[in-house]
């Protein structure tokens, strides 16, 4: 999916952590989104709250050879990075990034009028071996509903980044 990202307008991702495939997987990840910035594509990112108890029962179907604590770790290292994307984003590309506190569902991007649909499933690995293809024309369709809903009741990262990360108020309006 990475290389349709480079013809697409808009992303819309939806994830427990979002993350790039390998060699991506790293900061090395934040270069590339800004690379797909300045080439025009615009992303809306809904992020899990680290401290959301479906973040770490998603991770209980992972592998059992690391913690929680590491799982959780690592969503708040994606957080950081998408944050840093933002604050570095010169556009066109637009990036805007929420924060849910709910049960996911599925993993999900909509690339344009395309949906890559993971449904996280009660028993099966976090990495599940399919995902589903379906073309979705508009703002109608039941993936894009999804989405938008989930989407209006989440809140900002900035709002996020206030309420959890106390150390830095410089930026805050409480």
């Amino acid at each position: 999916r990475l290389n349709l990202y480079h013809r697409a307008k808009n992303v819309s991702y939806l994830a427990v952590s979002p993350n790039l495939p390998p060699p991506y997987n790293d900061d090395k990840m934040i270069d590339k989104f800004l690379e797909l910035l300045r080439e025009g594509v615009s992303f809306k990112f809904l992020v899990c709250d680290p401290e959301n108890p479906f973040a770490t029962q998603y991770y209980g179907y992972q592998r059992k050879d690391s913690p929680v604590e590491e799982f959780s770790q690592g969503i708040w290292k994606n957080i950081e990075r998408l944050k840093r994307v933002k604050e570095e984003n010169g556009g066109p590309g637009k990036i805007e990034i929420r924060i849910y506190n709910t049960s996911p569902g599925c993993y999900m991007q909509i690339i344009d009028d395309r949906v890559f649909f993971q449904p996280y499933l009660y028993g099966s690995p976090g990495q599940t071996p399919f995902m589903l293809e379906v073309e979705e024309r508009g703002q109608r369709g039941i993936f894009n509903r999804h989405f938008q809903i989930m989407w209006k009741e989440a809140i900002s990262i900035d709002e996020f980044w206030c309420k959890k990360r106390k150390d830095n108020t410089e930026n805050c309006y409480e």
